[in-house]
């Protein structure tokens, strides 16, 4: 495979992940936890449903709810409209300000 040939089969399949990440997994939600230092920080989870097990008497006995770190970021998130080629947006550029030890233009 010539070096052009590569290079575009990497950059489709690039995209092919920014998009798949969209998509929710099966029998899960995302959600999210406030943060303790930085009440405007949401921790993102994602929240997996679990099927009821049938205990060796017979009897179902429920799961409840399993959550997760979730690693997708916003791109997860069905609220979120970013753009990959733009990159995320500077969260943390306001709490980097207000710590005021930063020299120059910081954004």
């Amino acid at each position: 495979m010539d070096k052009m040939r590569s290079e575009k089969t990497i950059s489709a399949d690039s995209v092919d992940f920014v998009h798949s990440v969209e998509k929710s997994l099966p029998n899960s939600h995302k959600v999210y936890v406030t943060g303790e230092v930085h009440r405007d920080v949401r921790v993102p989870f994602r929240e997996i449903s679990l099927a009821p097990t049938k205990t060796m008497s017979g009897e179902i006995e429920v799961n409840d709810p399993v959550r997760v770190y979730d690693t997708s970021g916003p791109w997860g998130d069905p609220e979120f409209h970013g753009d990959v080629e733009q990159g995320l947006p500077p969260l943390r550029a306001k709490w980097v300000r207000e710590r005021g030890n930063v020299d120059g233009k910081f954004s």
